[in-house]
């Protein structure tokens, strides 16, 4: 019965080690083709800075992307 449970300690711990490598990876991969599409933004439309924090992920919190504005004439604070 032991065996049984180390067995599955060990699976599980490998899985999840095996995931945080999967996750890892594809983040530094985001953040690579993030980087790129930021440079290529400035080549097109010359004078474009990211926003702050937007390279930096320590740096963005939560609440980091700004609701977008509402057309709704009833809503408060509406463009309308």
């Amino acid at each position: 019965m032991a065996g049984a449970a180390e067995g599955a300690k060990n699976f599980f711990e490998s899985a999840f080690n095996k995931s945080k490598e999967v996750f890892n990876s594809a983040a530094e991969s985001t953040k690579g083709l993030a980087n790129t599409a930021i440079e290529n933004v400035t080549k097109i439309i010359p004078g474009q800075q990211p926003a702050p924090g937007a390279t930096d992920p320590a740096a963005a919190g939560a609440g980091a992307v700004p609701a977008a504005p509402t057309t709704d004439p009833a809503a408060p604070g509406s463009l309308q």
